[in-house]
């Protein structure tokens, strides 16, 4: 997860404020406001000493705008140009101070609330630093930069964690309402507020930018459920907003598991696709030792029965029996060859290079939404509402959710990544795509459409809430259901079995040993079915 300073959103208001005078399009900013701090000659409408009160054109909220015409800052000048250094000699601004300054930056309700909160978590979170000790310990450039490292992406966390548990959610509604009643203008009371604190930091919000689409999407994502909750009396009004968050935060809870599924699944097959590397020429052997042994039973047997049967009748006694296993003879010696491609390791180490922070965050949420796709297109509670699917029988279901659950294997082209890479223990962008196409080509042929338009449905509050509970209990089921595929995937004994065995020389030693062994023994018994055979036909 990166994470941008807050001294960047201040400094990027600034400079969009000031730029604004530059533009043709309408402002955002009210008339009278810009006709006071408006650019003189070469200087700037507003500048870094603007935010103090002692300043001669110092920043107000205006009574004609229906304000207190007060300063929005406490501080003077000196101290509001150290709001904009980065070094260790920055100061964080009060959190009223803040909030008045994004009222003068005509941000929306939302964005506002985004800024208040970023504001207030940095200063916990770099205060809560001991590297931070002010105008002596490290440089706040320093400090904020080193969150983005990997080595402090649990303190961030962390810290993220230990700042939503300490919030009073009350006090920052009352920060919010007794200043104009910005909370219920936009439409909240304190049980609803306190749901969409939750949602914002569900969404991670406060490391970025405010200014990032991440946060207007929030915004927009946000007006568009006030807007349809004001009908319905309040309690339902209370209903609809805290199951809407169970929903969410369910269906988050589904989209992690299901990637960590995946991730687990890439993970086995890499586990495999090691065992073959190495031991692969001895079980090659072994399982065409197997397979010649196999048919020769079938053989005697045949023969045993009737002496004197054809070899031409033999043939087709064994023929179904030796496609399938001469196919898998073929597949695993497939396998074994394309597990022993080792150039582009060498060309991949070589010049790789790391995949930074935020791209890999960025291809992690695009992963979720293909993970979500597909399993709400192979999911059967979903196809169960289709007409195309109810028309088949019970057989023909399950041989469709077979096939199904197939497409979602591993493909080569995904394995063999260094360890140092993210795909070495993450399924790529493009390898879920891949598997996205497979399931949308089965579907097609089975005439099969899926809405994937997973999106509160109902027109009046009562049959939203109706919805949204029916939705929760569904995802409730799927969430159990994929912790225990998840958790059979982390326990199968067969991968745990390869991977200590990958992990342990004296036990692959010992491994070679048996599995020599095995193969003289089905060499042994290979021979004696051929002697009995040819007893047989002599006789």
């Amino acid at each position: 997860m990166r994470y941008t300073a807050f001294v960047e959103d201040l400094k990027y208001r600034l400079k969009e404020y000031n730029e604004s005078f530059k533009s043709e399009e309408e402002s955002r900013y009210p008339k009278r406001q810009r006709e006071i701090w408006a650019p003189e000659g070469r200087c700037q409408a507003i500048t870094q000493s603007s935010f103090g009160y002692d300043h001669e054109k110092c920043i107000r909220l205006l009574a004609e705008c229906g304000f207190d015409g007060a300063p929005v800052s406490s501080q003077k000048a000196n101290t509001t140009r150290r709001w904009f250094e980065d070094s260790n000699g920055h100061i964080f601004p009060p959190q009223e101070d803040i909030l008045r300054i994004g009222i003068f930056f005509s941000l929306d309700f939302y964005t506002l609330l985004h800024w208040v909160l970023k504001a207030d978590f940095e200063e916990f979170l770099v205060k809560g630093d001991e590297r931070f000790s002010p105008g002596t310990g490290e440089s706040l450039l320093n400090i904020i930069s080193s969150y983005n490292d990997e080595t402090w992406q649990n303190y961030l966390q962390e810290s993220l964690g230990a700042y939503q548990r300490q919030l009073n959610k009350d006090d920052l509604y009352y920060l919010f309402e007794n200043r104009w009643h910005l909370a219920k203008s936009a439409g909240y009371n304190q049980e609803n507020f306190s749901t969409l604190i939750k949602n914002l930091f569900m969404e991670n919000l406060l490391c970025y930018e405010n200014h990032s689409k991440k946060v207007a999407n929030f915004s927009e994502y946000q007006k568009e459920l006030i807007e349809q909750s004001q009908t319905g009396t309040p309690e339902d009004q209370d209903t609809l907003w805290r199951s809407r968050f169970t929903w969410q935060t369910s269906l988050d809870a589904l989209d992690s598991i299901y990637i960590e599924i995946e991730d687990t699944r890439l993970r086995n097959a890499e586990v495999d696709r090691a065992y073959l590397r190495r031991f692969g020429p001895l079980i090659i052997e072994q399982t065409e030792l197997k397979t010649e042994t196999i048919l020769l039973e079938i053989r005697l047997s045949h023969l045993r029965l009737n002496p004197g049967i054809t070899e031409e009748v033999l043939d087709e006694k064994v023929r179904e029996t030796q496609e399938k296993l001469e196919q898998d003879l073929a597949d695993l010696r497939l396998k074994e060859a394309r597990s022993r491609e080792d150039y582009l390791n060498q060309i991949w180490e070589a010049f790789g290079v790391p995949m930074e922070q935020d791209a890999l965050d960025k291809e992690r949420a695009q992963c979720k939404q293909e993970i979500r796709a597909i399993w709400n297109m192979i999911y059967p509670d979903h196809l169960m509402h289709n007409p195309e699917y109810a028309r088949l029988n019970e057989d023909q279901k399950k041989e469709l959710e077979e096939i199904l659950l197939e497409s979602l294997r591993i493909d080569n082209s995904e394995l063999g990544y260094p360890p140092n890479y993210a795909y070495h223990d993450m399924r790529s962008l493009e390898g879920l795509r891949q598997v996205r196409r497979r399931v949308e080509t089965i579907l097609k042929m089975n005439n099969i459409r899926v809405d994937l338009q997973y999106q509160i449905q109902g027109e009046t509050v009562q049959e939203q809430i109706a919805w949204l509970q029916a939705e929760i209990r569904l995802l409730e089921n799927r969430i159990n259901a994929a912790k225990g595929q998840l958790a059979a995937m982390l326990t199968d004994d067969e991968t745990k079995t390869k991977r200590a065995l990958l992990g342990n020389e004296e036990k692959q030693a010992s491994f070679i040993e048996k599995m020599t062994k095995k193969i003289e023994e089905l060499k042994a018994e290979r021979d004696k079915l051929l002697d009995e055979i040819a007893s047989i036909r002599k006789s």
